[in-house]
This record gives C-alpha cells, sequence and structure tokens, in this order.
C-alpha cells in the first residue's frame, strides 16, 4: 500500500533500509497500522498500535502501546521493501506437519497425536 501511495509523489533519492540484528525481540506486536501523507512536507505518518493478547478478553484499547513515526518518503520506500521482503519469506515451516512456527515455540499435531498419519 505505502509503495502505491508513492507512486505520485517525488520521493527523493532511494535509501536502503539498515539491517536487523539478531535476536529480533520486539516489545510487542502491531495489531493495527495507520498512514497518512503529508506531500507539501514530503513525509508521511505511520502509526501501529500494538496488538491486544488474545487471552485478555477485556482490555481498554488506551493502555495498549502506540508508535507514530514520521518518515521521509525515501525512508518509507524503504521501510515497505523491507516489510514485503519479511512477509513474502515467511515463517519457517514444521518439518513433520508442514504448518508454520511461532519463535515462542510450535505445537505440532503430528506429534501430539491429533492429526491423522499421512
Amino acid at each position: 500500500r505505502a509503495i502505491s501511495l508513492l507512486e505520485d509523489q517525488e520521493a527523493g533519492p532511494e535509501e536502503q533500509p539498515g539491517e536487523l540484528v539478531e535476536p529480533v525481540q520486539p516489545d510487542w506486536r502491531a495489531g493495527q497500522l495507520g498512514l497518512g501523507l503529508d506531500p507539501e512536507r514530503g513525509l508521511a505518518l505511520l502509526v501501529a498500535q500494538e496488538a491486544p493478547d488474545v487471552e485478555d478478553e477485556e482490555v481498554d484499547p488506551d493502555t495498549l502501546a502506540t508508535a507514530r513515526l514520521w518518515l521521509r518518503l525515501p525512508q518509507l520506500a524503504a521501510f515497505s521493501r523491507r516489510g514485503m521482503e519479511l512477509v513474502t519469506a515467511g515463517r519457517p515451516l514444521c518439518a513433520m506437519c508442514g504448518l508454520p512456527m511461532d519463535p515462542a515455540g510450535h505445537l505440532c499435531p503430528r506429534k501430539n497425536g491429533k492429526s491423522p498419519v499421512f
């Protein structure tokens, strides 16, 4: 979405995203993203709000973390490219069941007897 938003804008010289430092341990996971554009200033606003814990049914939205980032258009383009790389790379797949694995672990249906043997 951000790349199509930038197509009509003069972004300036292309920028490359910085390298991620392993291990990447997020403080929180984003649940909602918003994107705005100020073409006169050549800036974009990216707003990310924390995803509530799925186990916590009564979450006050005011307690969720929110990040607001003003980005130059070349920064937004680099951010968008990095995001697309990460999304297309996906998560590692379990060798036994083929389902994506989370960094926190994986409850494999092939190991716990809840899936028929293929």
